[in-house]
């Protein structure tokens, strides 16, 4: 078998694979997939398939943190006409992310230190597998701001009845997103066994028979950020102009390149309404194949903010001022026994001692192979290290 190692080939900005070991035929097989349209920015050498360890989460700096950003800045501006990824291959890299969206009124800082809080907290394997979502939730207004002060603390706080619109916008962005991916890994796919049939003298393998590996998605979502997840989830499943998405004709169901198996609402500012038992986003949520809704009801910010802010909602229907007007996040869903009643207040989930470790649960529900792995690691003995002892040397 040959080994091969992904890098940047820093002088031609390009995504190289190159064969080390003993060459076939004297010859080094190379292949640049920078010409199959994946975008790469490469500014420094780096592996692609050893992820960053988070052993040293709390020393990582914000722009190394793996992220999917639609900020245009850190605190306020408008959301980004397009995705920033980092590390730009942040969706090759792996078959499963576990996707972190913060909420309303938060800068790029405060989400970071939040992301950070809560990985320490869930731990091994699943950090790994984290990647950020950033997006500009704490203003209106299009230019940035430089400095926190009062003015930026009431424009953030007035700006709630323009988050839903802008938290779809964001949820849209990304499905796109997630959905091109699904083409590059495709591309990804076949120039690997493109290469490995070049490698082994085998025929040249067909594009139009390489599937794409399917990417498997974890959203763990806070406040307003869990109305762009269910947003996420709704263009996922009625994106069917997107790459790899195919409707079958006999049972109308979707084949889906991207999965989605958990996904973790806390104290989501989400009305009931619209996922309640005529919402237009209850058949998102299908989409998932586990949903936690994490609510409490001394959650004095969805109790007294929420219904204020709805009133001047553009989107807000005309209903009866009811529960289904309510915060999901406080009252739970109307039907249904998902909702686990926390007790913590609005800005408490982050960073609460016992979601990380329920999230782990559900993650090692659809992974018991790697919860079994990581305990038998823990319980191997660490390694003697013999003592150093100097020697002295002699000149002849």
């Amino acid at each position: 078998m040959y080994r091969y190692v992904w890098y940047v080939c820093t002088r031609t900005q390009k995504l190289g694979v190159i064969s080390l070991g003993r060459s076939v035929g004297g010859r080094t097989f190379t292949l640049y997939l920078g010409r199959l349209g994946i975008p790469y920015t490469a500014n420094r050498a780096m592996s692609i398939l050893d992820f960053p360890r988070w052993e040293t989460l709390g020393s990582l700096s914000i722009n190394r943190f793996p992220r999917i950003s639609y900020r245009t800045s850190a605190r306020g501006g408008a959301p980004a006409p397009s995705a920033r990824l980092t590390p730009s291959d942040v969706l090759l890299r792996r078959d499963e992310l576990i996707l972190l969206v913060h909420g309303y009124k938060v800068t790029e800082e405060q989400a970071f230190n939040a992301y950070k809080c809560f990985l320490d907290k869930l731990g091994d394997p699943w950090v790994e597998m984290a990647t950020a979502v950033f997006w500009p939730g704490d203003s209106w207004a299009r230019k940035p701001r430089r400095e926190e002060g009062w003015s930026y603390w009431f424009t953030s706080v007035a700006s709630y009845p323009f988050q839903p619109k802008r938290a779809r916008q964001v949820g849209e962005m990304l499905a796109e997103c997630l959905s091109d991916s699904v083409d590059n890994r495709k591309r990804v796919a076949f120039a690997k066994a493109e290469l490995l049939a070049q490698a082994e003298g085998l025929a040249r393998p067909d594009f139009r028979d390489t599937t794409a590996p399917v990417l498997t998605l974890h959203i763990i979502a806070h406040s307003m950020g869990c109305r762009l997840a269910i947003e996420l989830l709704h263009y996922l499943r009625h994106n069917l102009r997107s790459p790899g998405y195919q409707r079958d004709e006999v049972n109308s169901a979707v084949a889906k390149p991207i999965q989605v198996k958990l996904v973790v609402l806390m104290a989501p500012a989400v009305p009931n309404y619209l996922v309640g038992e005529v919402g237009e986003r209850k058949a998102a949520l299908k989409f998932a194949e586990r949903v936690r809704v994490r609510r409490s009801t001394r959650d004095l910010v969805l109790a007294a903010a929420f219904p204020a802010g709805q009133i001047f909602e553009s989107d807000e229907p005309r209903i009866p001022f009811s529960g289904q007007r309510s915060a999901l996040g406080r009252t739970g869903p109307l039907t249904g026994d998902l909702t686990e009643d926390e007790g913590h207040g609005h800005g408490k989930y982050w960073t609460s001692a016992t979601i990380p470790a329920s999230v782990a649960r559900d993650l090692a529900d659809f992974h018991p192979e790697r919860v079994a792995g990581a305990a038998q690691e823990r319980a191997l003995p660490a390694p003697r290290r013999s003592p150093e002892r100097a020697v002295q040397t002699r000149s002849l």
